[in-house]
């Protein structure tokens, strides 16, 4: 009894309390390819209680390009995270970026500014839409050439289809196919999805074994005003078995 009365009257451990910072933000590595040379980039992004939001600047770069700054949206300051997606200026590539967001508090008794939030993030700017072509394709009956390749395109675009261009000889005249395929892909969702295909040539000269060289590509439009927003093309040495 005497150790139990002990144990019950021994202080309960102190309990770890999280100190939100004033701003505090964070820069997702990945980013998307948007309309017409635009960036689409991650944040994530809170602020403690007793402060408002002030000002969310953004400064995207790209080698020797540097845009304007932008405004980011203001939000709740209630300690908890909050994401937000932001888009650059009309000016840049997929591939590296670099994106520095600035994030400004103000404390709301004294209206002072408080302590402000910096990071200077490196991102990828993933292509809103990818091809990629298969080393080799096999030579079927009737010298049909079935290949393979994976495509992908990213919402919220719509695919106006595939084209593809099969070429094969050194001279005139050349074995050749070339075909549209508007269902491929079906959906922009951002999967990366293997398709196959069967092609034979439409000249006087059949395809054969050996080398081929193979083109495609691949437009994407605006959902809402059909605009053009981006494409993918490649181009592939292949083996035909």
């Amino acid at each position: 009894m005497t150790a139990l009365l002990a144990a019950l009257l021994q202080p309960a451990p102190a309990v770890s309390v999280t100190t939100v910072p004033d701003a505090e933000l964070f820069i997702k590595a990945q980013a998307y390819e948007g309309a017409r040379g635009t960036i689409y980039a991650d944040l994530r992004l809170r602020c403690a209680p007793g402060f408002v939001f002030a000002d969310l600047v953004l400064d995207f770069s790209q080698g020797g390009v540097v845009t304007p700054s932008l405004f980011g949206r203001s939000f709740p300051c209630d300690g908890n995270w909050h994401l937000q997606r932001v888009q650059s200026s009309e000016a840049f590539d997929p591939g590296r970026a670099m994106l520095t967001a600035r994030l400004s508090v103000t404390d709301l008794q004294t209206g002072d500014p408080g302590r402000q939030a910096v990071v200077t993030q490196s991102i990828y700017v993933r292509p809103a839409a990818k091809i990629e072509l298969a080393a080799t394709a096999v030579l079927r009956p009737h010298h049909v050439v079935r290949l393979t390749l994976k495509v992908r395109c990213d919402a919220p675009w719509i695919s106006q289809g595939l084209y593809v261009e099969a070429l094969q000889g050194n001279a005139v005249p050349f074995a050749q196919d070339n075909e549209s395929f508007p269902d491929v892909p079906l959906t922009c969702d951002g999967v990366l999805r293997s398709h196959a295909f069967w092609f034979k040539s439409n000249t006087a000269r059949p395809f054969t074994r050996g080398r081929m060289t193979l083109s495609a590509s691949l437009s994407l439009l605006d959902p809402e005003f059909f605009d053009p927003v981006s494409s993918a093309t490649a181009n592939r040495s292949v083996t035909v078995l």
